[in-house]
């Protein structure tokens, strides 16, 4: 976890509400053992909505989650903060998703935009670890079932300004990105016209940079309130995506 990842969890805590009787709570990490509890306690509660607080967690079991959510006809209520893979996979995973005010909705680079990203380099498409390829079919799969428009997986690429992609053993995917912007804040207004469905409230951009003023951080965050046409014209541009020689943690 960064820097940057520990203040904003510690402030939007502050703003936590209760959820009512009908709603489960979940706060933390979204991984095989956490996905496993929180399905198993879904399926025996009858729960209406879940409540999350979640940083991300892994993609597989992201996913997972969001597809019981949205076969089981489950509400999300985000609560606090909904980073990474919470944002990417477990938003969109209901017709009925309210983000809660003062709650940071926040997006990283996932293991699906690294295989694109590996797929416009012409040396390194060719030796796509087959670990990298079944996370990149298992969360496009998922985002037809529930009506997500696979743009935002380029698009999230463009938003972070991405420098270079590369391959180490240091990953279960094998892949890797640099990018110059940790975070990406997309608009509203663009999340839906993508297929999400947020309603609730949404933190201001000015709100998010009085949190980060406190880290001392060399990647900056980058709010883009973008259309699905502007970025598909900056996508078109990128021809290529340049092969890393070092990996910057």
């Amino acid at each position: 976890m960064t820097a940057l990842t520990t203040i904003i969890l510690a402030v939007v805590l502050l703003f936590q509400s209760e959820s009512s009787a009908q709603s489960y709570s979940f706060r933390g990490e979204l991984n095989e053992q956490s996905v496993d509890k929180i399905i198993e306690d879904l399926r025996a509660g009858q729960y209406a909505t879940i409540a999350i607080s979640s940083e991300g967690g892994r993609d597989a079991d992201a996913v997972r989650l969001g597809r019981f959510i949205h076969r089981n006809g489950i509400g999300v209520e985000a609560v606090g903060y909904c980073l990474s893979a919470c944002a990417l996979y477990i938003l969109p995973a209901s017709t009925n998703t309210i983000v809660q005010p003062d709650t940071v909705v926040a997006f990283h680079v996932s293991t699906a935009s690294t295989y694109i990203a590996a797929e416009l380099n012409p040396d390194l498409r060719d030796h796509i670890p087959v670990s990298l390829l079944e996370v990149y079919e298992s969360v496009t799969s998922y985002y037809e079932e529930v009506g997500i428009d696979l743009a935002l997986l380029r698009h999230s690429l463009i938003a972070h300004d991405i420098l270079c992609v590369g391959y180490t053993d240091e990953f279960g995917s094998g892949a890797y990105v640099n990018v110059s912007r940790e975070w990406w804040i997309p608009a509203r207004q663009y999340l839906n016209q993508l297929g999400y469905n947020l309603s609730g409230s949404w933190l201001e951009p000015a709100a998010f940079l009085e949190i980060l003023e406190a880290v001392n951080d060399e990647r900056s965050t980058v709010v883009v309130d973008g259309t699905h046409e502007q970025f598909e014209q900056l996508w078109t541009a990128q021809e290529h995506i340049a092969e890393c020689t070092q990996f910057y943690d």
